[in-house]
């Protein structure tokens, strides 16, 4: 039952009139998983006198062709009368008026011909006249060229967002509105909130997810926070891009306190990073910590419910969804080092996939992957993972110089070892291996076992 259905009469070579391109989420499913419901016609078919896998003559199903700018499936309806069938044919022709074959056609797979598909029992019909065929269609919208897929949070979608609007001013062929699709995957480390990170397997859980999407062609890119992505890639992936990074600084969310020492004697601070537990434990030991986690609106509530005295997040984060005057104070990086990453916005892509791997280029901003890069090194040397409290911040400056400070902490914020280095910025990489090594020497073993 298709509704809102138009009858048309049209002849060979005319267009299902009225029909226009749809630019809207399909409100119906299609046979072949596409498709908004579908619209009847009707047309002298000008089929030839055999009947079996013939073309029908003069109907174009393809994009571009007789349905206009969609490309379609659907059935094929032949109305058999008396005076269209030769007397010796097997089909069944009743005395009130004929029979009806319900045959098929799909654009893709008969290159744009609707094309009669006869059972074995039917063959041999010879057609005396012209014959009067109804065709109910079902459009499908036009696939997207990319398939983007995100985390369903609201700041992983705003992330998205970002990069689509991204891509498609900077690529032609993705200007088009329904050139881009953002896919939703769910991932475990956003499913389960009760427990910290470290005990679930890391960080990683918020990519494993968009990581096998993109490897069984799901998706074709997938967005990260780049803080969140662990530097050891599935093999068959690669980061193909970022884009400009937003303030990397950590804020101070608390009803409280607008910064660390004015935080009451004993004040419970709720946290799942161990990186900024270490690092408010060194300058506070007094401080209570419990774990807090969820989104940046779970949190803001948690705190507002008065489930701790204080907590942190990304400014980044805060930027992005608009509510960066909640943050109660802005930490800089001397107080509380950020994590490698914050800040930035990264996007993946299968290695190999030429087209995709040259359109993620046009949008990669250079400066934000270089400092990246060192800060990745550095916590490639080190090993890190969410067991591990580490921070990292590169900085460009001068005559393209890149300075680089890292962080490696025990977790209750006995001991914290500090580490930096300056030279080119086409030297990142090295310079983040280079500090990575001496925090590892001046940390010990020990601390990453």
């Amino acid at each position: 039952m298709i509704d809102g259905d138009e009858r048309q009469v049209f002849g060979e070579g005319q267009r299902l009139g009225g029909h226009h391109a749809d630019h809207d989420a399909p409100d119906q499913t299609g046979p072949t998983g596409g498709g908004d419901g579908g619209e009847v016609a009707e047309f002298q078919a000008g089929i030839p006198h055999r009947l079996v896998n013939d073309l029908i003559d003069g109907f174009d199903v393809c994009t571009g062709g007789d349905l206009g700018d969609d490309a379609a499936v659907g059935t094929v309806g032949i109305e058999l009368r008396q005076n269209h069938v030769g007397k010796d044919s097997p089909l069944p022709v009743d005395e009130r008026g004929g029979g009806l074959i319900a045959t098929g056609f799909d654009a893709e797979d008969d290159h744009g011909q609707a094309r009669l598909k006869c059972y074995e029992s039917m063959r041999g019909p010879y057609i005396s006249a012209p014959l009067h065929a109804s065709i109910l269609v079902n459009v499908m919208s036009p696939s997207p060229l990319l398939k983007i897929g995100t985390r369903g949070s609201p700041l992983a979608m705003a992330q998205t967002h970002e990069a689509r609007d991204t891509l498609a001013g900077a690529v032609a062929d993705l200007a088009a509105p329904d050139a881009l699709q953002i896919v939703e995957i769910a991932t475990t480390g956003d499913q389960v909130q009760d427990r910290p990170l470290a005990e679930l397997g890391g960080k990683g859980l918020f990519a494993k997810e968009l990581d096998a999407a993109l490897l069984d062609g799901r998706i074709d890119l997938a967005v990260h926070s780049l803080k969140d992505l662990e530097t050891a890639l599935p093999g068959g992936t690669v980061l193909a891009a970022c884009l400009e990074r937003e303030d990397p600084r950590d804020a101070l969310l608390s009803h409280t306190a607008k910064s660390i020492d004015e935080l009451p004697e004993g004040a419970a601070v709720g946290t799942a990073s161990l990186r900024r537990q270490a690092q408010l434990l060194h300058r506070r030991p007094d401080i209570r910590i419990t774990l807090l986690r969820g989104n940046i609106q779970t949190r803001m509530r948690k705190i507002a419910d008065g489930e701790a005295d204080a907590t942190f997040l990304a400014l980044a984060g805060l930027n992005r969804m608009g509510v960066a005057e909640r943050a109660a104070g802005i930490l800089e990086p001397e107080e509380m080092l950020p994590a490698c990453g914050q800040g930035a916005i990264g996007i993946t892509c299968r290695a190999g996939d030429d087209k995709v791997l040259g359109w993620l280029a046009r949008i990669d901003h250079h400066e934000t992957t270089t400092r990246i890069t060192a800060e990745r090194a550095m916590l490639d040397v080190l090993d890190g993972s969410c067991r591990t409290p580490i921070g990292g911040l590169a900085a460009l400056f001068g005559d393209r110089q890149l300075r680089l400070r890292g962080l490696v902490a025990r977790a209750d914020g006995s001991q914290v070892f500090k580490a930096d280095a300056t030279g080119p910025m086409d030297d990142a990489e090295a310079i983040g291996r280079e500090v990575g090594a001496v925090l590892r020497g001046r940390a010990g073993e020990e601390l990453f076992g």
